[in-house]
């Protein structure tokens, strides 16, 4: 679990400094298999906290992007749902039409903090640890690659971050 959390840093902190070299690869993705693989990935890191997965995929429009780019999305926003998820809690990720959206149980972003979550270097609870870039990277790569993305609070008072394409 320690190694992937680091990997997932690793790889933010490689973006920040290296990432502009590399050469981007846009073609049409399997979401939905991209989506079930960085399930795969985070999920050990989520039975340290006793979080559920629960993956609700529905008929959908394949997104022409980077793969690698909306994998580090992915890993970033799942992260971020462990991190802040409430212990025994669950992460309910949807994929349906042109968006999918990743919901924890935690506390939630207040209105006023939604508002420069996306900054670099922005951090809302020093108690977790973090740089703050995840978040920036996130609103990055989603303009990068034509995504908009929003949050709202979920209906289990957590938050609920979608992807739209």
């Amino acid at each position: 679990v320690a190694a992937r959390t680091l990997k997932v840093v690793y790889d933010d902190l490689a973006h920040v400094t290296l990432d502009a070299k590399e050469r981007r690869v846009v073609a049409e993705l399997d979401l939905e298999g991209l989506i079930r693989q960085r399930i795969e990935f985070m999920e050990p890191a989520g039975r340290v906290r006793s979080l559920s997965w629960h993956f609700e995929p529905q008929a959908y429009e394949p997104p022409v992007a980077d793969g690698r780019e909306v994998a580090r999305i992915l890993d970033n926003l799942f992260s971020n749902a462990i991190k802040y998820n409430r212990t025994g809690g669950s992460v309910r990720v949807t994929l349906a039409d042109r968006a999918f959206c990743i919901e924890d149980e935690g506390e939630g972003i207040g209105l006023a903090d939604q508002k420069r979550i996306f900054e670099r270097f922005a951090r809302l609870d020093d108690a977790q640890g973090g740089f703050g870039l995840g978040l920036s990277i996130v609103k990055e790569l989603c303009d990068r690659n034509g995504f908009t993305i929003g949050i709202e609070s979920a209906s289990n008072g957590g938050s609920r971050f979608c992807i739209h394409w």
